[in-house]
């Protein structure tokens, strides 16, 4: 099974990331990681070399805002770690043609524990931002993830 018309992006930091060539040739590797050899069977012109700064949407919004005029009409975002991590290989499959918004999870997977996440009626999970897992994780670059509004 391949993706037909939609871009991957994939933000990665040590994963191996060999099952990318299985599903396109359309995608881009935005890499944090140091070893070489998880970069098997990828493309070395897909490849960006990423600063390593802890979080995946730093590399999203740099793939937006560096190809702001000429972006793909849909585009998976999705970590290198995506298997089995925060779903299953073959949930992503039966979503990775989709061409209008879908997260990509499998709540089914995931416990929500009120009032910090809860499954949305859409089906997906929500988490509240308010910065609570940084009490129990320590932390590189932010000791808070809030929104502010000035």
């Amino acid at each position: 099974m391949k993706i037909k018309n939609n871009f991957l992006l994939i933000s990665n930091y040590n994963n191996d990331i060999s099952w990318v060539s299985e599903y396109t040739d359309d995608y881009l590797i935005y890499n944090k990681s140091e070893d070489a050899k998880i970069l098997t069977n990828i493309d070395p012109k897909k490849i960006i070399k990423s600063k390593n700064v802890g979080y995946n949407f730093y590399d999203y919004f740099s793939f937006i805002i560096d190809n702001y005029d000429n972006l793909p009409e849909n585009i998976i975002f999705a970590k290198g770690n995506i298997f089995p991590r925060h779903i299953t290989q073959s949930y992503f499959e039966k979503v990775m043609n989709n061409a209008y918004f879908t997260t990509i999870e499998d709540c089914k997977t995931s416990t929500p524990k009120f009032p910090i996440s809860f499954i949305s009626s859409d089906g997906g999970f929500n988490e509240i931002n308010n910065s609570w897992y940084l009490k129990h994780f320590e932390t590189r670059y932010f000791n808070n993830c809030a929104m502010h509004q000035h």
